[in-house]
């Protein structure tokens, strides 16, 4: 079961906080366990789910979920989404669990959104005004 798995993740970076994680690091997991949690309740209706069920759809259905029920900007959801794939990378995927990763179709844009902005800035063919981008 998924939730069961992170909370396990959970459980053993506390163990090492200090030595190999810090503390804002486990509170960003411990907040993608909520909003995941959230997720599965909000559409599936169950507070776990297999980890068979994940695939891209899932994948896409909880960014959406991130950026409408908790109305967050695409970069902070994609901190979760990564986060949630550290997860099925290390308990899923290398433990061979998941036949596929569920992560290889998947893409977010906020990172090349956001390249493309710097380039804008960087080679001046966005106007300052005021301290504001235009």
């Amino acid at each position: 079961m998924l939730m069961e798995l992170f909370t396990l993740h959970n459980k053993q970076m506390e163990e090492v906080i200090g030595n190999e994680y810090e503390d804002n690091t486990l509170k960003g997991y411990k907040t993608t366990f909520r909003h995941l949690t959230s997720y599965l309740m909000a559409n599936y209706k169950v507070s776990d789910i297999c980890i068979d069920a994940l695939d891209y759809n899932f994948i896409k259905g909880f960014e959406h979920h991130l950026k409408t029920f908790f109305s967050l900007a695409p970069v902070s959801a994609k901190k979760y989404i990564k986060n949630f794939k550290k997860v099925v990378n290390n308990y899923c995927i290398k433990s061979k669990l998941l036949k596929e990763n569920p992560f290889s179709e998947y893409t977010n844009k906020a990172k090349a959104k956001e390249r493309e902005f710097l380039h804008q800035v960087q080679s001046g063919s966005l106007l300052k005004q005021n301290g504001i981008y235009i």
